[in-house]
């Protein structure tokens, strides 16, 4: 659930693992008992049933706690998410980090805006960090939830509700949203017809960025 729109309130952190077969496979540590051990992270809005369900998951061998401010910690969780397209985009990551400064940069803005409460980078850090990721046996790691869905052939991809998430909010609110929405389109391109699309390097991609962030302003 790397988008914020759902019925029920769940973060869950399943971090990516090998990729084998056309199949994605989890790449948890685990304690070998109930589950896939207690370095997954599942955190659901509360209620008698969200308490119950918590308590089941952690029975289980998960980390799990119900959280009254789920809503928080899922827009926490959606920033990191942001660049999950770079996978698909780039030939390396020398300049991530600023690209997802102006990803960052952008959605913070949205949600001051729109007056969405999100939790602050180090207390989502520090609920974040119990997830540890393992090397799966024969498997080895190939990239984000959204590299992993091109890499099966799929046209329908996560990146309209992440970085669009974005875009909607900066249309709803006039926030200029130009580098999610950059993302958006090329991540789009590269599912219709990964073959003809070819990577750029992020100093590219932080270029085009920048310039237009520059538009926007």
């Amino acid at each position: 659930m790397g988008g914020v729109g759902c019925d029920y309130g769940v973060v869950q952190l399943f971090p990516e693992g090998g990729f084998q077969g056309g199949a994605a496979l989890d790449g948890i540590g685990s304690s070998g008992e109930g589950g896939e051990g207690d370095d997954d992270l599942v955190v659901l809005g509360i209620d008698d049933d969200a308490e119950a369900m918590a308590a089941a998951l952690t029975q289980a061998g998960f980390s799990a706690k119900a959280d009254p401010n789920i809503m928080a910690l899922k827009y926490a969780k959606l920033l990191q998410n942001l660049g999950n397209p770079l996978q698909l985009l780039l030939s390396d990551f020398d300049q991530a980090r600023h690209i997802m400064r102006v990803l960052t940069k952008e959605a913070l803005s949205c949600f001051a805006a729109a007056g969405i409460e999100c939790t602050d980078a180090a207390a989502s850090r520090a609920r974040f960090s119990v997830v540890r990721p393992a090397e799966v046996t024969n498997a080895p790691r190939g990239g984000s939830s959204t590299w992993q869905s091109v890499a099966r052939g799929q046209q329908h991809i996560e990146t309209p509700f992440l970085n669009g998430e974005i875009c909607q909010l900066g249309r709803l609110f006039q926030t200029p949203t130009p580098g999610n929405q950059l993302l958006l389109t090329l991540s789009l391109a590269v599912a219709a017809a990964p073959k003809d699309f070819k990577t750029r390097s992020s100093t590219d991609l932080l270029q085009q960025l920048s310039a237009g962030s520059v538009r926007a302003g």
